[in-house]
């Protein structure tokens, strides 16, 4: 027999179909990979809490805007964003201080939610915060003061006994400082969560940069089960991450007493401004 021999005609359109097949076999496969990151998107708050939730901790308001905005009064300028809110014995007092001031009460726990004021300069955030967002197991302990993401261990100080365990709405720290409004100064953001506060923070991302003060509870006690990302942290690295985010550690008086005692302390934090930028912001509060 003799052997077929391609013409060069015919070799040109055989490299010229190869080349439509391959190329048409990228396309197939970017449309695929486009389709999955779109499936595996983050959830975010608008998917996880539901408008019971939001009512439950608004005196029966929906705090968010239409364009994912948290709506605060038009008088609004300075905004406290506190995460472990609880009863707001730290961010109370700002609400009272000024019409202008505004806080973001970010707390898990519901049974908190009916001793916040009506205030529409309060919004209140019924979720965790976590690193990962979706949903979370919340420990409701015996002292709820203590209640945490956090299992508890045994043995220590503020140990206290679980009584229920809830499924909860969690979404990273940055999800819900985006969705204040940008002409609001984030003049203060407290983290008292009860062990988790170097994770809230680092869930706070590139949004970090829009606050001008930081206080955050290290826990020293061995109350709750483990120790690295996502969960308790040493002094050692709230203060190298936070260095590394562009903030100065504030010193205490009483930063010795708390940290001889080993229970806890809270650690404050401020961010490292141009000179002429901190004198514009001291001379317009």
């Amino acid at each position: 027999m003799v052997p077929l021999v391609d013409s060069p005609q015919r070799k040109v359109g055989l490299d010229l179909r190869r080349g439509f097949v391959i190329i048409a076999g990228f396309l197939f496969l970017l449309a695929c990979e486009s389709c999955t990151h779109k499936g595996d998107s983050p959830p975010t708050l608008d998917t996880l809490v539901p408008d019971e939730l939001w009512q439950a901790a608004n005196h029966g308001r929906i705090p968010l805007r239409e364009d994912g905005f948290f709506a605060f009064p038009s008088r609004a300028e300075w905004v406290f964003v506190d995460v472990g809110a609880y009863k707001l014995k730290e961010s109370r007092p700002s609400l009272r201080k000024s019409p202008k001031n505004a806080v973001l009460a970010v707390e898990p726990m519901r049974e908190t939610w009916d001793l916040w004021p009506d205030n529409r300069r309060l919004v209140g955030v019924p979720v965790a915060v976590s690193l990962e967002p979706g949903t979370i197991e919340f420990n409701v302990n015996a002292k709820d003061v203590t209640s945490s993401v956090l299992d508890t261990a045994e043995g220590g100080r503020l140990s206290s006994d679980t009584i229920e365990v809830r499924r909860v709405p969690s979404v990273r720290l940055e999800d819900l400082l985006r969705r204040i409004p940008p002409h609001l100064d984030i003049f203060f953001l407290k983290t008292d969560t009860q062990g988790l506060d170097l994770a809230v923070l680092m869930s706070a991302g590139n949004e970090l940069r829009r606050v001008r003060r930081v206080s955050a509870e290290i826990v020293f006690d061995p109350s709750y089960e483990g120790r690295g990302p996502g969960e308790m942290s040493t002094e050692e690295e709230f203060d190298a991450y936070m260095r590394g985010k562009g903030f100065v550690r504030i010193p205490s008086k009483a930063d010795e007493f708390l940290r001889s005692n080993k229970l806890y302390l809270d650690a404050v934090y401020e961010r490292i401004e141009e000179p002429e930028a901190k004198a514009r912001q001291q001379s317009s509060r």
